[in-house]
């Protein structure tokens, strides 16, 4: 700096250049931009002045408003416009980034503990075993947990799920609605999650901590309630730990939800198509509102056919089908 700076005789002309880049930038600059510039900059200015007396230095999303997460409404287009257009737009991302019969999917999931892996591995084989009798038996068998766990409440998830595994013996036809599979899924996530808290407890050797059961929120075909947008989640699960209470949830929100079911009725490439691209854009929406998420899983359900699939920052991997 000069002595002239300091003495204010050469700032005018400074100040004329600076308006002039000012009024150039206004030009160009979109006036959705310029009008949050200032806001933005205090909002900027008070988060650095919060970090230096100790503050936290995370910053979460903001809820999003008009214009965010894809929302059209204000290029001239209806909600339902933008709804198709960006399911178009998922279905192209379908096509070009979904890697699909990924065997080690399942393999993703387990726990990395030894003790929580063989506990893991031993309620799988003995769980399948029992769902594969109450199949074979039409759900009539009273006996088929044995000693182990109570019978009334797991027979009862297990009359509602039932009809699900014979959806495959029955033509599908356009009256078909897929919210009839709604109660039976969740149903079976019920029971898998009743079993497995039955087993853990019974098992004396079983270290709770860190164990964590996945249960589902009780709204089916719900907008989550910090969601902006019209798409509807067929069914969301959350986390809970091992010794909760073993029923469904309350208030499903994006920024709550650990992984998405979407159902459909059909099993035709176009209903798996579908499914995808709706699991795509959801997962986008828990991305945003869970900026710590290092990947989102999902399952989709056409028929009885279930993949198993794990979203990453680059592709999605699906598992091969499991009826």
């Amino acid at each position: 700096m000069t002595a002239s700076n300091d003495n204010g005789e050469d700032q005018e002309p400074r100040r004329q250049k600076k308006r002039q880049v000012n009024a150039v930038d206004s030009v160009l600059t979109p006036k959705s931009k310029r009008t949050t510039s200032t806001t933005s900059h205090r909002r900027s200015t008070n988060v650095t002045a919060g970090n230096t007396s100790g503050g936290s230095s995370k910053q979460t999303p903001q809820k999003s408003g008009s214009g965010h997460l894809g929302s059209l409404s204000n290029r001239g287009q209806t909600e339902s416009e933008g709804t198709s257009l960006r399911k178009d737009e998922m279905i192209a991302d379908v096509k070009q980034r979904l890697v699909k019969n990924t065997a080690c999917i399942a393999d993703q999931a387990q726990p990395r503990n030894n003790r929580h892996l063989s506990l893991a591995q031993t309620f799988t084989e003995r769980i399948s075993e029992s769902i594969e009798k109450h199949i074979a038996s039409e759900g009539e068998s009273d006996d088929v947990f044995g000693k182990e766990s109570p019978t009334n409440e797991l027979n009862e998830h297990v009359k509602t799920f039932l009809p699900w595994t014979q959806l495959t013996r029955q033509k599908v036809s356009a009256a078909d609605n897929e919210k009839a599979m709604y109660p039976m899924i969740l149903a079976f996530v019920m029971f898998v999650a009743q079993e497995i808290q039955n087993r853990m407890l019974a098992d004396t050797a079983a270290a709770l901590d860190g164990c964590r059961l996945i249960l589902p929120f009780k709204k089916t075909d719900t907008r989550p309630n910090n969601s902006d947008s019209a798409e509807r989640v067929d069914i969301g699960l959350c986390c809970m730990g091992a010794n909760s209470s073993i029923e469904m949830q309350d208030e499903m929100g994006y920024n709550s939800l650990f992984a998405l079911i979407e159902a459909k009725r059909g099993r035709t490439e176009a209903d798996f198509a579908s499914a995808y691209a709706q699991l795509f854009t959801y997962s986008e929406k828990i991305y945003f509102y869970q900026i710590d998420r290092r990947f989102v899983w999902g399952i989709v359900c056409c028929g009885t056919i279930v993949n198993a699939c794990l979203f990453s920052n680059y592709n999605v991997h699906a598992s091969p089908d499991m009826d």
